[in-house]
């Protein structure tokens, strides 16, 4: 049907990597939720970047991550060997370099640009694992046909590929498509000092070229699409033209929680924490303020209140000091858990434990552990920062980030009342699914298009 409305959901970052933290989960979400979604009007598609064009996918994204994408290191590490001895260029560099630059027989190893391996680094891994993928579609170069009136919302990390921004750019030039981004946050710009160095450079150079070439923006909370307005007009060269932005609310379900292998004997030192158990989830890097977290544990030790710390979370980075300071603690293994690895049996397993829940963020674009612990019904205690606050007002324990006593006070009142039996009146706390996150998203993708065309 020629005149039905399209979207497409760009997801190639998660589908070649899988992933269940962050930005994964949403991406994951969005695009499965999505492809059973969709009528007689509306037609809604996953798709993934290929090196040279977009494929849709018919089947859902796993958090596995995609075989042949556990090749991609090797080819990385073999690319800058592979341009110097022309291995790649009878099947890739002639097509590539003609395209990007002309004449590519011209281009020898001494006069290649840092642009041209720059591209070819980082467009490579999508085209071999887009072929290994889709082999039959990539070599006719059977991709996706935008037409007019198509909208395509890039929700994924996906921050690296130039040549899908190019090519998307084309597409809104030459086919009159529609770009939608979503800013999950903008750390890298705003706390650059939290963030891998190779995760800043990527996403300021993704979000320099975004700004100006989207047609509208999508966020994952109000508080970063105030986040986003404030920084836009601080910098009024990035976009010229004005712009529509709209937000949604994230799923709050642990949508991976399944029957089998409940209560799996590695969890149980959990079960076996004394006290009250306080819960934290995240991963362990410089935003989510562990050391706080750890300092608060401290505080109520010395003062012998009766609490365990259970922290769920990957190590991700700049987080050493912190690891160490886990391991060595003289409580690690007995009082202070930390599972580094949990899935969402694992973390339901925890909440079941818990007693409590401490978020002590700098900062979130959305905070997914407050609405998926207010959910399962734990007392929470959130620093007082926007997007929680836009989450939880009336239903969290609210701290600020100054003071460690402050929070050990708040938490020892907790305890202590918590044993003496005294019963707090909670608020039910309502939030959507994945299913009702994704038809917000939908609603909010077709409500900006439409509001751009106007």
């Amino acid at each position: 049907m020629e005149n039905k409305r399209r979207l497409f959901i760009e997801c190639t970052h998660t589908y070649y990597n899988g992933g269940n933290s962050g930005i994964q989960r949403v991406v994951r979400n969005l695009a499965n939720h999505g492809l059973d979604m969709g009528g007689a009007e509306l037609e809604i598609k996953p798709i993934i970047w290929t090196g040279f064009g977009f494929c849709s996918l018919d089947s859902k994204i796993k958090v596995k991550p995609y075989f042949f994408a556990r090749l991609n290191r090797i080819v990385r590490r073999l690319l800058f060997h592979a341009l110097h001895i022309h291995l790649l260029n009878p099947v890739l560099l002639k097509r590539k370099l003609a395209e990007k630059f002309g004449a590519a027989e011209t281009i020898s190893n001494e006069t290649a640009s840092d642009e041209v391996k720059s591209s070819l680094k980082l467009e490579l891994p999508y085209f071999l694992m887009g072929l290994l993928h889709n082999p039959i579609n990539v070599l006719r170069g059977r991709f996706v046909n935008f037409r007019r009136g198509d909208i395509v919302a890039l929700v994924d990390s996906t921050w690296r590929s130039h040549d899908m921004l190019e090519a998307l750019a084309e597409a809104q030039s030459e086919q009159g498509i529609q770009v939608g981004a979503m800013f999950h946050d903008l750390f890298p710009l705003l706390l650059p000092e939290t963030c891998e160095e190779i995760t800043r450079r990527g996403y300021v150079d993704w979000f320099k070229r975004i700004v100006p070439m989207a047609d509208f923006f999508i966020t994952n909370s109000e508080a970063t699409r105030d986040s986003l307005e404030k920084y836009l007009i601080e910098h009024p060269d990035l976009r010229e033209k004005k712009h529509q932005s709209g937000s949604f609310r994230l799923g709050a379900e642990l949508d991976l929680v399944s029957s089998s292998n409940v209560n799996p004997g590695y969890l149980q030192p959990i079960w076996n924490t004394p006290g009250r158990a306080m819960l934290t989830v995240g991963t362990i890097e410089p935003r989510k303020n562990h050391a706080f977290l750890l300092d608060v544990y401290d505080i109520l030790r010395q003062r012998d209140v009766n609490v365990s710390l259970i922290i769920v979370g990957r190590r991700g980075w700049k987080n050493t000091d912190i690891i160490e300071r886990i391991e060595r603690h003289e409580d690690f293994g007995t009082r202070l858990l930390h599972l580094a690895n949990a899935h969402d049996n694992d973390l339901a397993e925890t909440i079941k434990r818990a007693d409590c829940m401490v978020c002590p963020s700098i900062a979130e674009g959305f905070g997914l552990p407050v609405v998926e612990g207010l959910m399962q019904g734990l007392e929470m205690f959130a620093s007082e920062i926007p997007s929680f606050v836009e989450i939880g007002k009336g239903h969290c324990h609210f701290f600020d980030l100054t003071s460690p006593e402050s929070l050990a006070d708040q938490l020892e009142q907790w305890v202590r009342d918590k044993n003496m039996g005294v019963k707090v009146e909670k608020k039910d706390f309502q939030w959507p699914n994945w299913e009702e996150s994704t038809k917000e998203f939908v609603q909010i993708v077709l409500s900006l298009s439409d509001k751009t065309q106007a």
